[in-house]
């Protein structure tokens, strides 16, 4: 096992990488003899590099790569070895600053023989952290080793990459995560996975992105979440996929504001969602459909949210406070729903493929006086609807 570790309190970017050693050929051996002469398996490799700064910004890198396994000597029936598996760890974070982290694992090739080698197993994981100001960009990318070719196991058993971004006060955090094993394992399937993660607050976009390239005899699972939070308003997507496609793609987008971002165009699974979404965008993404017109956009009306759900396994979840009857929107069907009176918090889950906007009548400062008023006088303590009215549209409170 090579091993190689950076980690750095001052600098402002640490690396390391390490590549295992290759193994051994077989010996060679008369003709025909019956003892096997099979090669070496490969090296394994693990790198660490980690940037932990109070201020400015801080990065790491690390990359490990599997050492290939040998092949088979001449003149016998032995095999070619496994390549070795691969391991990256990289973490950044700032106090104030921007951070950022990649890391990339490959793991070894196979070595040739009358029983092929297989490839290394892969395995990334990356986490940015910026507590400040700062943007948090955090990527990660698995790669299963390259079987030799003939009869042998075939390709990585396991590859995972795994990123996650945090941006603490406010900026952008962007998550990436690749997992690709693009030759089949044809006696123990492969498992891909891909996961990514990005938080945020104050409105700022944060976005998760997450694929797996498999090949056949394989089964692969990609997952992107995403958090942001705006005036009063949480909000999460979530995209998930693992419908055994060759290529699985997620994406997941919160954020506050205009909200005029686009999703990846490959993703099989994609949600955007947004909180308190300005007049503009709002009005662009209703569009022609005029019931959700009438009753969303009018005056005294606010949106508290909106979503956009392409594809199987996504949702979009909002946590706000409201007094009042909620409208559910969707835009596709133009079609409105009054999902009930609420009075506080509110925790409400869409997770079917559409276009939905959410949002209610705000009485008027002089109207909640008179309602406090009335409340009081019937001793009146708090009521919290379970959404016993819904649409068709599958959804939680």
């Amino acid at each position: 096992m090579a091993t190689a570790t950076a980690v750095s309190n001052t600098s402002p970017l640490s690396s390391a990488t390490a590549i295992g050693g290759d193994g051994g050929r077989g010996g060679d051996a008369p003709t025909n003899d019956a003892y096997p002469g099979g090669g070496g398996s490969g090296g394994g490799a693990m790198a660490t590099a980690a940037t932990i700064i109070i201020s400015g910004s801080a990065g790491a890198t690390a990359n490990a790569i599997g050492g290939n396994g040998g092949s088979q000597g001449a003149n016998n029936d032995g095999g070619g070895a496994s390549g070795g598996p691969a391991t990256a760890l990289a973490t950044g974070s700032s106090g104030n600053g921007r951070a950022s982290a990649s890391a990339s694992a490959t793991g070894g090739n196979g070595g040739g023989g009358d029983d092929a080698g297989g490839g290394g197993d892969a395995s990334a994981t990356s986490t940015a952290r910026a507590n400040g100001s700062g943007d948090a960009l955090s990527s990660a990318n698995a790669t299963g080793g390259t079987p030799a070719g003939g009869l042998g196991v075939g390709g990585a058993q396991n590859v995972t990459a795994m990123a996650d971004a945090s941006a603490g006060g406010g900026g952008k955090a962007i998550a990436t995560a690749v997992a690709t094993n693009e030759f089949p394992s044809f006696i123990f399937p492969s498992l891909l996975s891909a996961t990514s993660n990005a938080v945020t607050v104050n409105g700022a976009m944060a976005q998760a992105l997450s694929t797996v390239v498999a090949a056949n005899f394989s089964s692969g699972s990609v997952t992107s979440t995403a958090k942001t939070s705006f005036e009063g308003v949480n909000v999460e997507s979530t995209a998930q996929d693992n419908e055994g496609a060759s290529t699985l793609t997620t994406d997941a987008i919160a954020q506050g504001g205009s909200g005029q971002t686009a999703v990846d165009p490959s993703a099989t699974a994609a949600v955007i969602a947004t909180a308190l979404p300005d007049e503009a965008y709002a009005a662009t993404l209703i569009g022609s459909a005029t019931n959700v017109a009438d009753v969303l956009l009018g005056p005294g009306d606010e949106i508290f949210g909106t979503a956009i759900l392409e594809g199987p396994g996504g949702s979009a979840t909002f946590d706000f406070s409201f007094r009042g009857d909620l409208i559910l929107g969707d835009v596709d069907d133009d079609r409105v729903t009054n999902l009930g009176f609420f009075s506080g918090p509110i925790h409400l889950t869409l997770d079917d493929p559409g276009v939905f906007v959410l949002g209610g009548a705000v009485p008027e400062p002089s109207m909640w006086v008179m309602m406090l008023i009335g409340f009081a006088g019937l001793g009146f303590t708090g009521y919290r609807s379970t959404g016993s009215r819904r649409s068709s549209r599958k959804f939680s409170t």
